[in-house]
This record gives structure tokens, sequence and C-alpha cells, in this order.
């Protein structure tokens, strides 16, 4: 798996990989980070599909093409 941004391709590191090294996650959408266990969501705050974050745009509205 690889990211895509333009003409640029970088390998997608395992999350194991990263062994509590900082990170840079790039959106195209303003909104802050959210921590899984305050997902009120069971299923994601139980890190039942894995360990991750969630996030919470700032904008009421968005568009997929």
């Amino acid at each position: 798996m690889s990211t895509n941004m333009g003409d640029k391709q970088e390998p997608i590191p395992n999350i194991s990989q990263l062994n509590d090294q900082p990170f840079e996650i790039v959106s195209p959408m303003t909104g802050i980070v959210v921590r899984l266990q305050d997902i009120k969501d069971e299923t994601f705050a139980g890190e039942h599909m894995g360990k991750g974050i969630a996030s919470a745009p700032r904008m009421d509205v968005s568009y997929s093409q």
C-alpha cells in the first residue's frame, strides 16, 4: 500500500514499525485528532478494529469525487 500525493508515492509503514517515533498525517480537511477511546462507537473505542486515531472535521459538509 502507498500514499498517492500527486506524483510522489511513499509506502505506508506498519504501525509496529513506527516504534513510538513521531510522524505526520496529511489531510485535505481541517479538523482535530481524537483518541479512539473518546469515540462513542464501542467497536472503535474498544480497538476491536485495531489501534488508531479518529478525526473530527471542522467543516459541516465534505465532498467526494
